[in-house]
């Protein structure tokens, strides 16, 4: 009788080096944004202080909150990247499991990839292996309970 071999240490490999993917992909386009908002930000202060702009056209204030929050969304996006590489290495040194199932969940908002892994980051997660890896302890084994003696 063959018995199915235990794979958990392999996924567990696997899902660290498309975590590092993702996250170096969710890094460099973040990185790349960041860029192209500084490069949009000297534009269009450039083009308010050029000769015959009419400051009329556009408010004051709207240039300055827009920059504002299209950088913390970028920046937002800059921390989940690296998150995400950290979450490799977490799944590398079998730590951090909790962590790895709240970056599991973030990743499936993210289709198609990030949905695929974050699915199989729960399945890998959640076997008793994986549990006896991370070092989060097993749940006793269930005993018959006996009929009482009258």
């Amino acid at each position: 009788m063959l018995t199915p071999m235990d794979t958990t240490g392999h996924d567990l490999k696997l899902l660290s080096i498309g975590y590092y993917v993702q996250g170096g992909i969710v890094t460099f386009y973040s990185f790349l944004a960041l860029c192209y908002v500084g490069f949009m930000g000297v534009v269009l202060s450039n083009l308010m202080k050029a000769p015959g702009a009419s400051p009329e056209q556009i408010p004051s204030w709207l240039l300055p909150l827009i920059g504002t929050v299209v950088t913390v969304i970028v920046l937002l996006m800059v921390a989940v990247g690296l998150c995400m590489i950290y979450a490799g290495m977490a799944l590398r040194r079998r730590k951090h499991r909790v962590f790895l199932l709240v970056m599991a969940a973030l990743n499936c908002m993210s289709i198609p990839y990030g949905t695929i892994l974050g699915i199989f980051t729960f399945i890998v997660l959640n076997r008793p292996a994986a549990k006896a890896l991370f070092g989060s302890p097993l749940p006793p084994p269930i005993s018959p309970q006996l009929p009482a003696d009258s």
